[in-house]
């Protein structure tokens, strides 16, 4: 058994086809003087192509693109027409009198570095998208044609290191029941159009797929992230029956779309979506999402190597509040760190960069990145109910100096005669222990809160989140976090103020009698969680919640709360 990261949900049952990927050696080599304006002509070529390709793989003969899942090939088609980028390559090819696929792989793989020693994971899995846009042009130039994936005859799980995007459009004509990537990660722009598509992915697995014989019968369990070769009779029958609940799961949930999240005694639960790029947001509604809960903007540094437009980013909000129409989006200015902008500045890195220059203190010491975003936020607030969100607060006069800004801005499009919404909420998200313990002081400031427990814990308890030797020490469930969201939470609805949960806390199944019986109104989940949440808040009694929150408060470790909602999660049978 194999196991990897489950990046699609679904299990799939059938035979291996290895997709062939010649191994790309790219040689360094001199050119002459003379040769220097042909070689940067064939690398233009290169990027002509591909554009082409992707362009043709938009409006393919398969059935036509969800506008949110075209945009995925309009964000490669950027990367591709980068003008930094590519100065940076003629550049090189000039200077260096090298030729153009070494110089093209020396300034991808630049980028490359920089967006994988991020701490932030979604950037981390940009990696594998600009990979393999990398790779498809370094095809053109070293000649090599891609196997296609047009020849399957019987039900297949497709094996391969890594996949474009447009190349899985090709897997919509054919038999292709599942996916297997050794590169890839569960936020790439693959692995969301394999969600799309409704086909199940296993991502990330450290495996010789040389290994691997075409026809060899396979479970990929898209549940838990495992791949099953060569299964037994009674692990084949195992995963048929499994297939078989899912389907009823699926249409049971689908029912409880359109219902709003109540207890079993009529408490009224608002369930959002977090969401990482515009192209998940039609996914976030067809999962049943009342609103966005917290719109991570990072994604818009991934696609080129300069800070994105203003024009750029107002697409971006327009498409996702468009879509939610008259629904809130809650969309959270740059969390950004010194480490996660040094692709776009000569910006140092630090040593602790999680305790460093990040979030609000990058956009207030860099006026030309926040003020655009602002501007791109404001111009779209006409499309939807906008609420922006300024993160890793954790002082009163940061928020103050936030507010002069969007003023000066707001007066600014005003004078333009711009159109912009009346009224548009602003709030924080609550993460470090100074900003929970401050609530009250917080409040006149904001219209609303919402606590970001990922980072709320590791800056409690002092324990890095991405660090496994000190896993066992990042506890949800620590006395010391559940009375500060319990404090937080009583000083935001003192002060007559909204307080949601965002961070993975909201999707945990235990969380949920503790979040609700403290006096969370909104939680803000992964879109596919939301009608497993809804179903889940269904069998929950707010009365008996508020007592579990009492018994809870009263013991003394992380160990003991988490055994007592266990046994409380069993009885009210979720």
């Amino acid at each position: 058994m194999w196991e990897g990261k489950s990046a699609s949900p679904g299990v799939a049952i059938g035979r291996v086809w290895l997709l062939n990927q010649t191994e790309l050696v790219v040689s360094q080599r001199y050119i002459p003087e003379s040769k220097i304006p042909s070689e940067i002509e064939r690398f233009k070529q290169a990027l002509s192509l591909a554009k082409k390709e992707i362009s043709k793989a938009q409006i393919g003969s398969g059935p036509p693109l969800k506008k949110d899942h075209s945009r995925i090939f309009e964000t490669q088609k950027m990367i591709l027409e980068d003008e930094v980028i590519q100065q940076k390559v003629i550049e090189k090819i000039q200077t260096k009198k090298i030729n153009s696929e070494w110089a093209y792989q020396l300034v991808l793989d630049e980028a490359i570095r920089a967006l994988a020693s991020s701490p932030n994971q979604y950037l981390k899995e940009r990696v594998f998208d600009i990979n393999a846009l990398k790779n498809r042009i370094l095809e053109y130039m070293l000649g090599i044609k891609p196997e296609r994936l047009d020849s399957l005859k019987s039900p297949s799980i497709v094996f391969a290191t890594n996949l474009s995007p447009s190349d899985l459009l090709h897997l919509r004509k054919n038999k292709v029941i599942g996916l297997v990537l050794k590169e890839s990660g569960v936020t790439s722009h693959v692995a969301i159009l394999a969600k799309s598509l409704g086909l199940p992915t296993v991502v990330g697995l450290e495996k010789d797929f040389k290994l691997l014989e075409n026809g060899t019968e396979v479970v990929l369990d898209g549940e838990s992230g495992r791949v099953i070769l060569t299964p037994g009779p009674g692990t084949l029958q195992q995963f048929k029956a499994r297939q078989e609940k899912l389907a009823q799961d699926r249409k049971k949930l689908n029912l409880l779309k359109k219902k709003p999240a109540l207890t079993k005694d009529r408490k009224r639960i608002h369930l959002w979506a977090n969401l990482e790029i515009p192209e998940e947001a039609q996914g976030a509604l067809d999962y049943g999402s009342e609103g966005v809960g917290l719109f991570r903007t990072e994604f818009l540094f991934m696609n080129g190597a300069e800070p994105p437009s203003e024009e750029e980013q107002f697409q971006a909000y327009a498409a996702v509040l468009k879509k939610f129409s008259h629904r809130p989006v809650v969309i959270r200015t740059f969390d950004l760190g010194g480490d996660k902008i040094a692709i776009n500045s000569q910006t140092a890195t630090e040593s602790n960069p999680f305790l460093g220059w990040r979030a609000i203190r990058v956009c207030l010491d860099s006026p030309e990145i926040f003020e655009t975003q602002l501007k791109a936020l404001l111009r779209a607030s006409r499309y939807g109910h906008l609420k922006i969100m300024l993160p890793f607060i954790s002082n009163v006069e940061e928020i103050r100096k936030a507010k002069e800004i969007l003023a000066q801005i707001k007066t600014q499009l005003r004078n333009k005669k711009v159109p912009m919404a009346t009224k548009i909420p602003l709030g924080i998200m609550i993460e470090v222990p100074s900003a929970a313990l401050n609530v009250d002081i917080l409040a006149p400031e904001v219209d609303f809160f919402s606590l970001g427990t990922n980072d709320l814990i590791q800056y409690t308890l002092a324990v890095d989140r991405t660090n496994p030797q000190v896993a066992p020490w990042y506890q949800t469930f620590h006395p010391a976090i559940l009375r500060l969201i319990k404090l937080s939470v009583e000083l935001a609805l003192k002060n007559k103020k909204e307080i949601a949960v965002c961070g993975e806390m909201a999707g945990e199944t235990l969380a949920l009698p503790v979040l609700i019986g403290m006096g969370v109104k909104e939680l803000s989940v992964t879109p596919p969680l939301v009608p497993a949440i809804k179903e889940k808040i269904g069998k929950l009694n707010y009365s008996e919640c508020k007592k579990i929150v009492n018994k809870v408060l009263q013991m003394d470790s992380a160990t003991k709360i988490t055994e007592y909602l266990e046994k409380a999660c069993q009885k009210f049978g979720i």
